[in-house]
């Protein structure tokens, strides 16, 4: 090519218009790898999933920091601010891509409904809350994936414990009297148990081969954070966490986690968090309620035969707590 072809070709590459059309065609291309990388997490190639939607990520917000800076922030003054900006948001960009963070949302039923509905034979469910999972969120499936081999571990905070008084009277708000929090909090606690036999002593009662497990075990500790992971194969491959703060956690931000190559896998240490709760209040502590094919009593230890009558629709609405969705 000729020097002044040359010349010519990179002295468009200054144009206002190509920043322009690269800054679209980059972004563009960011949006499509996070909506290709869902794509991929629901049809559970959760590593090209985590890896899609980290890239889509760090495309897009690279590009629309950068687009802010250069046009938005026109005069020289502003310029430095821009700069200043730009250095801190990238930082944050790279920090959660490199830890494993892939989203930040506030999650609704339909997210928690499918993070049983896209479980199969191959996944483990470990479940870390102050309460079990509410029925509607897993009922339709939850028969399936035990005669499958879905294994699901849970563990919930006991409601006659102390540290379960100090978190009724954190989230009092949510009951329609808060003055009997303590008390209205170990029913509801105890009526997301009733289901969970329920679904067990089903189970048993058909006599059916289950290649799966449900197991439930009841911590008396710190609860940590509320977290739901899930393991394919033996691996780690996504999780959500969130908070406990004044209410119930379920329907507040979630962060999800997937899994990177770094020393600091932030799921790998929630994993390893919850094994070794579960180790301590199982094997320990012998605080395990459920057991499917067994289901034990929590109060003199034989198995329980008995068919339990089905849950209440909790759709309707609970009566104890003032805002039910």
């Amino acid at each position: 090519m000729p020097l002044s072809e040359s010349a010519n070709t990179f002295s468009a590459l200054k144009e206002p218009w190509f920043h322009w059309i690269f800054s679209i065609l980059g972004f563009a291309g960011g949006i499509v790898s996070i909506i290709f990388g869902s794509e991929a997490e629901t049809n559970h190639h959760s590593l090209m999933a985590v890896f899609l939607v980290a890239l889509g990520t760090l495309l897009a917000g690279t590009i629309a920091v950068s687009v802010i800076v250069e046009k938005l922030l026109a005069d020289s003054r502003a310029r430095v601010v821009g700069i200043e900006v730009k250095k801190a948001l990238t930082p944050i960009i790279f920090s959660g891509v490199q830890y494993g963070v892939y989203a930040v949302k506030k999650n609704t039923d339909t997210d928690f409904r499918d993070l049983f509905a896209n479980l199969d034979s191959r996944d483990e469910l470990l479940w870390l809350d102050t309460a079990a999972p509410q029925s509607r969120w897993y009922r339709q499936h939850i028969d399936d994936l035990l005669r499958l081999g879905c294994q699901i571990r849970i563990l919930v905070l006991d409601p006659t414990c102390e540290n379960a008084r100090h978190r009724a009277v954190e989230a009092a708000d949510q009951f329609k009297d808060p003055s009997r929090a303590v008390d209205l909090y170990q029913k509801l606690v105890e009526s997301d148990l009733d289901a969970l036999r329920s679904v067990a002593d089903r189970l048993n009662a058909t006599g059916e081969p289950v290649k799966g497990s449900l197991r439930v075990a009841q911590y008396q500790d710190l609860p940590g954070v509320p977290m739901y992971l899930i393991r394919r194969n033996g691996q780690p491959v996504s999780a959500w966490t969130s908070f406990f703060l004044n209410t119930e956690t379920y329907d507040q931000v979630h962060f999800g986690w997937g899994v990177v190559i770094v020393d600091d896998c932030m799921i790998c240490r929630f994993v390893e968090y919850f094994d070794r709760k579960w180790d301590r209040t199982v094997e320990v502590e012998g605080n395990l309620l459920i057991d499917v094919p067994r289901l034990k009593s929590p109060f003199s230890g034989p198995v329980v035969s008995a068919v339990a009558s089905p849950p209440a629709d909790p759709g309707s609405g609970d009566p104890l707590v003032a805002n039910p969705s």
